[in-house]
């Protein structure tokens, strides 16, 4: 693994310059790329490459990410070069990772043509799977698929998966985490089952966002559980009010199989829901997909710019 060695952290949040690592060839910028996390653009000279350097407190759910994340390696997983301990004042600690320029709501808002790419919303989702499956492999719950956590390449075409934070082990031999005091998950994105009081998180509770995950890239950005975010909390819990009418124009061969997929992903008995290996062996994802208009071309001059987009190779 390529280790980070130098940064020069220089923002209106800090205004730190310190040094840490051994090759002296990153540098950050003030430039704030996460949203409500401390997310700064960076740039390895020694690669050439950009990089999101996220700056977060030293408690344990900051620690357990900077611990799963470097000893993952999979084409659907952000990739780390190295995590440490930020220099300063207050214990903090710094992952510098792979720079992507969108995540996946502000994707699909941006990009006019994805809801009519298919193909391209059909790969994507394959992706997701494909990362979970790995996730499950590797004996680690998400516990917090969302759009937000789903970044894209710079080349617009591979699924990322990112924030470990929430992330947990499972004991081999067994298939849920232990219980928890710390809420994990995001309303509106959770297992009906993750609700309750000292809820245990089993495989299956990612296999629920990942359906409505699913459903969000294929509908164009739509909710499952409806339009009014307000309502999505009380209808999971109920498992009520599910509509997956807004799929885009598929087969209905395929539409017939992503609907029947999905509505088993969204069960609200977990022990009912496929595992992410069943999911990614359906049917749906097995095979040739096609679109009623399969000649639609794929216009990347759609995806609008954004504030986001850097110059420079990715990793």
């Amino acid at each position: 693994m390529n280790k980070i060695n130098y940064l020069m952290f220089n923002t209106k949040y800090f205004s730190i310059q310190g040094r840490f690592g051994k090759s002296k060839s990153i540098t950050t910028s003030s430039e704030r790329i996460g949203g409500d996390t401390k997310v700064y653009k960076g740039r390895c000279y020694k690669r050439n490459i950009d990089l999101a350097i996220k700056i977060m407190d030293k408690n344990g759910q900051n620690e357990r990410e900077a611990k799963f994340f470097p000893n993952l390696d999979h084409e659907n997983i952000v990739k780390v070069l190295e995590v440490g301990d930020f220099p300063g004042i207050i214990p903090q600690i710094f992952i510098a990772m792979e720079l992507c320029p969108w995540n996946l709501s502000d994707y699909i808002k941006n990009n006019e043509c994805l809801p009519s790419d298919l193909q391209k919303s059909f790969n994507f989702s394959k992706q997701l799977v494909t990362a979970v499956v790995y996730l499950h492999e590797k004996h680690i719950v998400h516990r917090d698929l969302k759009p937000w956590n789903i970044l894209i390449s710079r080349c617009g075409e591979k699924i990322k998966v990112t924030d470990m934070g929430l992330s947990r082990t499972v004991d081999i031999g067994k298939t849920a985490t232990t219980v928890t005091h710390i809420l994990a998950g995001t309303n509106g994105f959770k297992a009906p089952e993750t609700y309750q009081p000292n809820a245990t998180y089993h495989y299956s509770s990612d296999i629920f966002p990942l359906g409505i995950n699913i459903y969000f890239i294929f509908s164009g950005g739509k909710h499952p559980f409806g339009d009014d975010p307000c309502l999505w909390v009380g209808n999971i819990k109920m498992n009520k009010r599910t509509n997956l009418t807004k799929i885009r124009t598929i087969k209905s061969m395929k539409k017939s199989q992503l609907v029947t997929l999905l509505k088993n992903m969204l069960k609200k008995d977990g022990g009912s829901r496929p595992t992410a290996k069943e999911v990614l062996q359906n049917e749906f994802f097995l095979g040739p997909f096609a679109s009623d208009d399969d000649n639609y071309p794929a216009n990347k001059s759609n995806l609008k710019k954004s504030g986001a987009e850097f110059v420079g190779k990715s990793i």
